[in-house]
């Protein structure tokens, strides 16, 4: 049997990425803001936004926003883990010794695990003009499937005094949760920690809404997109279904 076709199905396995732009360490925010310039018609504009000391395709230096959809946020294998407790089942739907992948919510975490600093912000509203802004989650992905109560799960929470976890979000139970809202003022940021309980690339979907207090003739605002999160195995287990078919195939022959 000839092996190149398969050589180089692995070449495309191990170098196709989820999009051509992927933000993979530093900080960011999942961010809204009012545009309205000169010649283009205003728009709420809900976007990927990356600091100067985020590593966005390897370098570092430039802050820039992008659309959603139009970046990839890596969560690399360093911030696998499991959890200790059955206390995260009902809000992330992984019982005590589960895997996880979890964006941390602590700056200090997410900068030895080399990983992205995620949070929300709606820092580019000016505050006082501006109801207080939500973030709703909506329809969650895994490898392009819609995600149902009982599949593979994504959530987002912080502890409270006592160490248990605090769901904002949930794709499994949002009654674990504030109706699947996060909530900020005008010119506001907060981080969580962001779960997810597989490998693969998802799309995540969210839906923000604020109403102008100011000014009537803008008034009430919504935006919805999907962001994207690339969760990273290691090595990857696409990569080692094939290399595995490939040793068995060796040996059949030997």
């Amino acid at each position: 049997m000839k092996l190149k076709p398969l050589f180089a199905l692995l070449t495309a396995v191990a170098a196709a990425p989820a999009a051509a732009v992927v933000y993979s360490s530093g900080h960011g925010d999942i961010g809204i803001a009012y545009e309205d310039e000169p010649g283009e018609p205003p728009e709420f504009f809900l976007h990927n936004h990356v600091s100067e000391n985020a590593v966005v395709d390897g370098a570092t230096g430039t802050e820039a926003e992008f659309a959603a959809g139009d970046l990839t946020i890596q969560v690399p294998t360093s911030t696998m883990t499991t959890f200790p407790t059955d206390a995260f089942a009902a809000g992330s739907g992984i019982s005590s010794g589960g895997s996880v992948w979890v964006l941390p919510q602590s700056q200090s975490v997410a900068a030895s695990q080399n990983a992205p600093y995620l949070g929300f912000a709606t820092e580019e509203l000016a505050v006082g003009e501006w109801s207080m802004i939500t973030f709703t989650l909506g329809s969650v992905t895994l490898n392009g499937v819609v995600q149902q109560p009982g599949d593979e799960s994504f959530s987002a929470w912080d502890f409270d005094a006592s160490g248990a976890p605090n769901f904002f979000l949930s794709s499994v139970d949002a009654g674990e949760t504030n109706n699947n809202t996060i909530t900020l003022p005008a010119g506001g940021e907060a981080h969580f920690n962001l779960g997810f309980s597989a490998p693969g690339d998802w799309g995540i979907e969210f839906t923000v809404a604020g109403t102008n207090i100011i000014d009537s003739s803008i008034g009430p605002q919504t935006q919805t997109g999907t962001f994207n999160f690339s969760v990273v195995p290691e090595p990857s287990s696409a990569l080692l279904a094939a290399l595995g078919g490939l040793a068995l195939m060796r040996r059949r022959r030997s």
